[in-house]
């Protein structure tokens, strides 16, 4: 598969405007999309309800119809909304926006021509269990948009970048990073980068990905490895523990 990646490291990958609600400017990029004759993914805030607002990733399909959206689902606390609201009433987001968003609750997957992916948004590239959830049933690649702005030029975007690696090959996806200021680049299946940028780096890739309907044995089954090991780590526990100067069972290993 043919994938051109706009690498915007000096812009944001979301929009900065509200998609739907400000109509002129919804009615302009759609008709870009369409005079363009391309799919174009983008973040963007959405109001699902009056004034409940969603972090999103949206497709546009070359007819400018939206062929897919996304609504983030691991917030970040004290970012994206105040856990404990009511008890933490005193407290207000580190970061300045319209409110407190609204988690997602659908893994929503686009169904494309050129393949079926998922888009997690921002820092949930780091966590395994919620990668692997848009993947138990199948998919051909990943990707990951995300604001590393905030970071700076500190070791952030670099842990950032380098996790994501590890969910390409826990996964057997090739991945598709486009950060604003961060690290932006392709990782293949097998976790070796193909290509990346540096940090604040303006530019674009075209590159090949190997595309794949692969189930890894992690996609299928989660951390149940590591719940195996929890469960005999007791047993052994347990089993060496002294009850009046004798164990309630002895194990030799």
């Amino acid at each position: 598969m043919h994938i051109i990646l706009n690498l915007l490291s000096g812009l944001k990958q979301q929009i900065p405007f509200i998609f739907e609600k400000n109509r002129y400017l919804t009615e302009d990029l759609i008709k870009f999309v369409k005079e363009q004759n391309v799919y174009l993914l983008f973040g963007s805030i959405m109001e699902r309800q009056k004034d409940k607002y969603t972090n999103s990733a949206i497709l546009i399909d070359p007819n400018g119809t939206v062929a897919y959206y996304y609504d983030k689902i691991h917030l970040v606390p004290f970012g994206e909304y105040v856990p404990l609201r009511k008890i933490l009433f005193f407290i207000d987001k580190l970061t300045v926006g319209i409110g407190d968003y609204q988690p997602g609750s659908s893994y929503n997957v686009a169904i494309t021509p050129f393949g079926k992916f998922a888009t997690l948004i921002c820092y949930e590239i780091i966590f395994p269990g919620q990668v692997r959830k848009f993947y138990n049933k199948g998919g051909n690649f990943i990707v990951n948009i995300t604001n590393d702005g905030w970071f700076g030029n500190t070791a952030g975007p670099y842990q950032h970048f380098s996790i994501a690696v590890f969910r390409a090959i826990e996964n057997r996806k090739p991945l598709i990073r486009s950060a604003n200021s961060g690290i932006s680049g392709f990782i293949d299946s097998s976790g070796r980068i193909i290509n990346k940028t540096n940090l604040f780096e303006r530019k674009y890739f075209v590159s090949d990905i190997q595309i794949n309907n692969k189930i890894s044995f992690y996609t299928k089954y989660g951390d149940i490895f590591a719940y195996i090991c929890i469960v005999f780590s007791l047993i052994f526990l347990i089993g060496n523990i002294n009850f009046g100067g004798k164990k309630w069972l002895h194990l030799r290993i």
